[in-house]
């Protein structure tokens, strides 16, 4: 039941993808999980249902900035690689990643 429901929400990611644009599947999956942080919340937990609002708001507006902006993979404004070694590169690249769509309006 679970790999069914991963493979119709990853159908759904692609098809939004081909049809709306690059990025909209990150939209898609932030709204999911958004739902899921809701459910989440009515069965009484707070610190799972907060990771989640946290995870799923980054994918939304992650989605949705992409999208305002026409900004597609293949054009990213900040190339995804790192300086340095792994203690100083790859925590610089993936912050870069994390505030991407904040940059972007900028």
């Amino acid at each position: 039941m679970t790999a069914a429901g991963f493979l119709i929400l990853t159908l759904a990611a692609s098809l939004a993808d081909a049809v709306v644009g690059d990025y909209a599947g990150n939209a898609l999956f932030g709204v999911v999980v958004l739902v899921g942080a809701v459910y989440f919340a009515t069965l009484g937990s707070v610190w799972f249902p907060v990771a989640l609002v946290v995870v799923g708001g980054w994918l939304l507006i992650d989605g949705v900035q992409h999208l305002r902006y026409s900004v597609t993979r293949d054009e990213v404004g900040v190339p995804y690689r790192h300086d340095g070694s792994a203690l100083t590169g790859l925590p610089k690249a993936l912050l870069v990643r994390l505030a991407e769509p904040f940059l972007l309006s900028a």
